[in-house]
């Protein structure tokens, strides 16, 4: 014990930083060893010791019933309650932060013991409960029960838990009447804090009636603390609890019917006073109504006056309303017209919505309502989704109302702060914008279009000053650009599905005379003028640019305005463009003679510079006399120029997309900006030119002027990429050769991934021929001349994969050059990208009679070897710890070798079956599973897991049916159902079907179409894998089970934790008899201060069951300890 109170003087008074760390780990460790019982009774009992180690004490006691109460024998039990007891009785008076540990201490030992300690509260209540200077002790421990009682890092079992709750739910009553008693008894504000704290703690836990809280005098006690220094947060905290506690048991009790009943009951009682009758839940929203109209609005007031200094007692009021709003939310709409309490409430969140973002202090309490707000539209859209006779504005009555001046409140939140450089605002002013842009996209789906497109428009107009102007164009275009989706959301829809979309006609807002043309027609006098000086004209064009990229979809209305579109953002495009010819190589014959001071020559503005006429809206454009910054300059202001370019080229891209059949004419021209910025242009940027470019050529009706167009687009690709393999360029630019092969090997992939041409026509020959004359005879050089080098050989794999399926049956001619460049280049480097070659391959070609036998032998060689690859290494591995770190520099390896295993499962079970590297892959994937990269486990997971699916839908057909064939089509991913894992991990692993915003030469999900997708293997086929595969799996899962289990131990990731969740189902689902004693070995691996001997029987019946809620609880629950009990040793923070 004295070395403990040493370690504490050091810790706490020492002024050295390595001695206080040396101390720290020590007492942590310390704390965790068994002697740590006796002594921590000895510290508490010290007579003249200082506070730090009193506190000490009392908190190893807590940690010690938290975590290590399976190391006391249940004899010293009792002995342990009454020395804890005794503590408490001499802390009583405080120090506050030592009654708290043993507080904590004894209701953890309470919730440990469980049926040898029945009734705590009486316990203390017959000790404590005579003394007034106990009253904060009590309430203090009756605080904690129940919130340790629902804390899952005390390791109690799961029995002990469930009888404490059960008692406690039963003891409510005692506390209440216990609490009033207390509130009597305060002779303090920090006494009332208590009583507050204690009672929330109690609402939480259990479910008071709602008569009975709406009567009790604690209820009142919370409005009247709401602003207090002291005791207003546990108040609006408090109450925030009973709202929607008493609103989910309104909602349980009640069928639509009676919920409609209930709502005009509410609404009398809100407006005219509560009937004798009345509901429990009626009775709790009256007080709260009359509360928040009366009392709460009055400080409301006051305290809107004076928001800086006001700002917690703003905060918790709007809480309280936000609270009483989302409870109520459906008397609200049912009674706004008529009741004067709703209206009130309805001003007060509108006003709290309005306080001005900007105060250092109170920038944010404005977005507390906008849970409210979206909530509120969201109903209101899917009432206005049903057929009815009334108008929108009907419809909406007063809300129609609040909700336009809403709007205009989303304006004014959004601003940029005048009188300040906005490229310097720190992101959480973007991130604020963000959630107002979120809560506007709600109000759109409620607010007819053309009210709100109206609205802005109207506003753009006039402004005090010109900074005030550009501040207020910004805002206004940035909202428009939302709008502007929605109406095409909605167009897609057919015009359906709530007030918006009802009433988003294209005659009304973007026919030749609507006002959103005039404005669109006004842009070019903003992005056409000279390059951005000053932040806000940058802000000012980017906003802009999304307005057009958000019109790309309305343009074919328009289709004379394209060309001025593409003007604009080509300009931007142009305009300062930095020279990259030291990275790229040069090709005088095509880009030379279109290069200008300025930069490229824009091919659209020759004709047309901008669209005449008079216009409504005027930009500010400027100083033509100041240089624009471009991507190359330094500070805030050079990014934004580069964002800009960048969503200019994405909307360019968008645009092309979206009305390639009107730009056909435009192809040849689209061809020479790309042809003349190749050099010029950021990658990234020149992509997005390149991808709506080809969409564009894909569009052109006549076939000869097709191959003639694509012909002047690849020809510099193709020049350039020749050049890079001559002894001369390989010597230039600074980034070397991989890094400019690899820039236009990625063209390359962005113009083939957007071909796709009809077999048997012109395209699908000069396709063809571009492949098997032009890119692969390059591909093939590079994959020879860079095999070392993995980023070439990546950017190599990938253009083939989209030559593949540009040119389908036309490929195979290839074949036998391809096959023996990727065996070659992987028994060298073994570098991942030649492993998912082989997966399309298969992909495409696995019914071919002539492609498949020579798959077998590929599959083999390239398994093998990156089996053995991958077990020599990991053998040479000692410790968990350089197994990790291995496996870390593995996992492209390891998730393209097992990404193998499952293409070739889906597509080529016979290979698989054939395969002597089965069992191989079976033992390597039991180390494997502990990579730590998302991609990379999940290849590891799913392929063990389709071989399991197989085996139990083998299994399935057999017993159904006599006949093999008869049984249902397997699909793996549906069969592997879960926890959700399996499904979203679809056989197109590296293609995601839900691409906001797909990147360049990648297909939308729409348009999506592989060639592959009816190629699959027959189910003659996949059953023939899992009858051969079973018994491998028999003799490997015991192990693999148990490999689970011990990963769950070392808390992994999250994502990994779901994997090994998903296995333990699936392998229980398909070995359902042999899997017990596989559990029950699994289970094993847990150590005993994670689960008690009761706890693992229990867990194994659980899992068992076969339900998979029952699974999933158990097994988060298993984990859960797991990590606790691994974060205190560890002394890591909790991971996500």
């Amino acid at each position: 014990m004295e070395e403990v109170v040493q370690a504490l003087t050091v810790l706490f008074h020492n002024t050295e930083p390595a001695a206080k760390r040396q101390a720290d780990e020590w007492l942590k460790r310390w704390q965790q060893s068994p002697p740590a019982w006796q002594a921590s009774n000895g510290l508490l009992s010290l007579p003249n010791a200082a506070t730090e180690v009193y506190y000490f004490g009392a908190q190893t006691f807590r940690t010690k019933i938290q975590f290590d109460f399976h190391e006391l024998p249940p004899a010293e039990h009792t002995a342990l309650r009454n020395s804890l007891l005794d503590h408490l009785d001499r802390f009583k008076l405080g120090p506050s932060a030592i009654l708290t540990q043993l507080s904590l201490a004894v209701a953890d030992l309470s919730l440990q013991m469980g049926g040898g300690w029945p009734d705590p509260i009486a316990t203390m209540l017959e000790r404590f409960g005579q003394s007034h200077q106990c009253l904060e002790l009590l309430l203090e421990v009756f605080r904690v029960l129940p919130e340790e009682n629902q804390n899952r890092k005390v390791l109690a079992d799961t029995d002990n838990r469930r009888h404490q709750r059960a008692f406690l739910k039963q003891a409510k009553q005692q506390v209440h009447r216990f609490l009033l008693e207390a509130r009597q008894l305060a002779t303090s504000r920090h006494a009332t804090q208590k009583v507050l704290e204690c009672w929330r703690s109690w609402l939480v836990f259990t479910d008071f009636p709602p008569a009975e809280i709406a009567r009790s005098v604690l209820f009142a006690d919370c409005f009247q603390a709401i602003g207090d220094d002291t005791l207003g947060d546990v108040a609006a905290d408090s109450l925030v609890e009973i709202l929607d506690m008493t609103a989910d048991a309104a909602a349980q009790c009640q069928d639509e019917e009676e919920q409609e009943n209930a709502d005009r009951q509410h609404a009398h009682a809100a407006a005219n006073g509560l009937p004798d009758d009345a509901s429990g839940a009626q009775q709790v929203f009256a007080v709260a109504y009359r509360q928040a109209v009366g009392p709460l609005k009055n400080k409301f007031t006051k305290a809107a006056a004076s928001v800086a200094d006001s700002e917690e007692t703003l905060r918790q009021l709007i809480q309280v309303f936000v609270a009483l709003g989302l409870s109520t939310i459906d008397l609200l709409i049912g009674r706004v017209d008529t009741a004067e309490e709703c209206r009130t409430l309805l001003e007060l969140l509108y006003r709290a919505a309005a306080i001005p973002y900007g105060h250092p202090t109170h920038r944010d309490v404005c977005q507390e309502t906008f849970p409210f707000w979206s909530r509120l539209c969201r109903i209101l859209a899917k009432r206005f989704a049903r057929p009815s006779d009334k108008s929108i504005e009907d419809e909406l009555g007063a809300f129609h109302g609040i909700l336009v001046q809403l709007v205009d409140v989303c304006l004014q939140q959004i601003r940029y702060p005048t009188g300040t450089d906005i490229s310097t605002i720190n992101g959480d002013f973007a991130d604020f914008r963000q959630r107002v842009i979120s809560l506007y996209s709600d109000i759109l789906r409620v607010l007819p279009l053309r009210t709100v497109t109206n609205r802005l428009l109207s506003g753009m107009r006039t402004a005090a000053t010109a900074e005030a102007a550009a501040h207020q164009q910004e805002a206004h275009l940035s909202l428009l650009c939302p709008a502007v989706r929605e109406y095409h959301h909605l167009g897609r829809k057919g015009g359906c599905g709530g007030g918006g979309g009802a009433a988003a006609d294209p005659d009304e807002i973007f026919d030749g005379s609507g006002t959103m043309w005039q404005l669109a027609q006004s842009l070019p006098e903003l992005l056409t003028n000279a390059p951005p000086a000053d932040a806000m004209n940058c802000a000012n064009r980017t906003a802009a640019v999304d307005l057009l990229g958000a019109m790309a979809h309305v343009l074919h209305l328009r289709t004379a305005f394209i060309r001025t579109v593409l003007e604009m953002l080509t300009y931007q495009l142009l305009a300062n463009q930095v020279d990259q010819s030291a990275v790229l190589l040069q090709d005088e014959d095509t880009t030379t003679s279109a290069q200008t001071q300025g930069g490229a020559v824009n091919p659209f503005g020759s004709e047309q510079a901008a669209p005449n006429g008079t216009h409504t809206f005027a930009f500010g454009g400027g100083d033509s006399g100041q240089r624009g910054v471009g991507v190359g300059g330094s500070g805030g202001l050079g990014e934004m120029v580069g964002r800009l370019r960048l969503k200019a080229a994405r909307a360019l891209r968008e645009v092309c997309t979206s009305n390639a059949g009107a730009l056909e004419g435009l192809a040849e021209a689209l061809v020479q900006v790309c042809t003349s910025t190749s050099q010029s242009l950021p990658e990234e940027e020149y992509e997005y030119l390149l991808d709506g470019a080809t969409h564009v050529i894909l569009a052109i009706p006549q076939d000869q002027r097709f191959v003639q167009v694509l012909d002047s687009l690849c020809k510099p690709i193709i020049t350039q990429l020749s050049a890079a393999h001559s002894p001369q360029q390989q010597q230039q630019g600074s980034l070397g050769p991989p890094r400019v092969l690899a820039m236009l090997l990625d063209r390359c992939s962005t113009v083939l991934g957007v071909l796709k041409p009809v077999k048997g026509t012109a395209r699908s020959e000069a396709c063809a021929l571009l492949v098997g004359n032009g890119v692969w005879p390059l591909v093939k050089h590079s994959l020879v001349q860079h095999q070392g080098c993995e980023m070439v050989v990546e950017r190599c794999c990938r253009v083939m994969k989209h030559a593949l399926r540009c040119t389908g049956d036309r490929f195979k001619p290839i074949l036998p050059e391809f096959f023996p460049l990727i065996r070659q280049g992987f028994q060298v480097h073994f570098h991942s990208p030649y492993l998912y070659a082989a997966e399309y391959i298969a992909m495409e070609f696995c019914r071919d009679p002539h492609v498949l036998p020579m798959l077998q032998p590929l599959f083999d060689e390239l398994s093998g070897r990156a089996l053995t690859t991958l077990r020599e290494r990991l053998a040479k591995r000692t410790t968990d710890e350089q197994r990790a770190e291995c496996l870390s520099g593995l996992s492209h390896l390891v998730e393209d070798c097992y990404g193998m295993f499952c293409r070739y499962t889906t597509f080529c079970p016979s290979v698989i079956a054939k395969s002597a590297n089965l069992p191989v892959a079976l033992e390597v994937s039991l180390q494997c599973i502990r990579v730590r990269e998302r991609s990379a486990n999940d290849s590891v997971f799913r392929a063990v897991l389709m071989l399991v699916c197989l085996t139990n839908a083998t299994a399935r057909s057999a017993g159904s049916s006599a006949t093999p064939h008869a049984a249902a089509p397997l699909s793996l991913g549906r069969q592997m159902g879960g926890f959700g894992y399996a499904n979203a991990m679809d056989d197109e692993r590296e293609e995601t079907e839900a691409e906001a915003e797909p990147e360049p030469g990648e297909e939308r999900p729409e348009a999506r179409s592989h060639s592959h997708s009816h190629r699959g293997a027959d189910e003659a086929e996949k059953q023939a894998l899992g009858e051969a595969v079973r018994p491998y799996l028999v003799c490997f899962l015991p192990s693999f089970v148990a490999e689970l289990f011990r990963l769950m131990v070392t808390v992994p990731p999250a994502f990994v934790l779901d994997n090994t969740s998903e296995a333990v189902f699936q392998v229980v689902k398909a070995f359902k008899q042999e899997s017990a004693p596989w559990i029950e070995g699994g289970l094993g691996q847990i150590p005993p201060a994670i689960l008690s001997d009761a706890m693992k029987r229990d867990a194994k019946m659980r899992i068992l069951d076969g339900s998979s809620s029952r699974q999933q609880w158990c097994l988060e629950d298993i984990q859960y300890r797991c990590e606790q009990v691994a974060m205190r040793s560890r002394d890591q923070p909790k991971k996500d």
